[in-house]
């Protein structure tokens, strides 16, 4: 009991409130020695962000959709094409694989409204030149 009653000094108090800062200038330090000694000049520590860029989640019309909308957002390259008059959302995913999503048009319609919130997306849209 003894030990928890026992008054903290003001060299104490001052030790315990700069250690905080003290760990971050030694991280600092060799992180930097690091880099040195690495003796490249493109090498540069990473840059941390705290905040995650969160997209709105569009509500479709059926899960089929959400799953083709899940497909293209990690997708390579897609595009909307009409064969006679059914519309077809072609999707080229990583790794060279390939999908085809028979759509309706409204259904069509529904996606390319949802691929217009995303500018990200709409880039990977083959045949346009960005």
């Amino acid at each position: 009991m003894v030990t928890h009653t026992a008054e903290v000094t003001d060299l104490e108090h001052n030790e315990l409130r700069q250690s905080p800062n003290a760990l971050r200038a030694r991280i600092k330090t060799a992180n930097d020695s690091m880099l040195g000694a690495e003796a490249s000049a493109d090498l540069k520590d990473k840059k941390v962000f705290r905040y995650k860029r969160a997209h709105k989640q569009v509500k479709f019309s059926s899960p089929r959709l959400g799953r083709l909308m899940a497909q293209i957002e990690t997708c390579e390259a897609f595009e909307a094409v009409l064969e006679g008059e059914q519309p077809i959302v072609k999707v080229v995913l990583s790794g060279g694989a390939k999908s085809l999503a028979y759509l309706k048009p409204e259904e069509l319609v529904e996606l390319e409204k949802a691929i217009e919130l995303r500018p990200e997306i709409a880039r990977r849209r083959a045949g346009e030149d960005g």
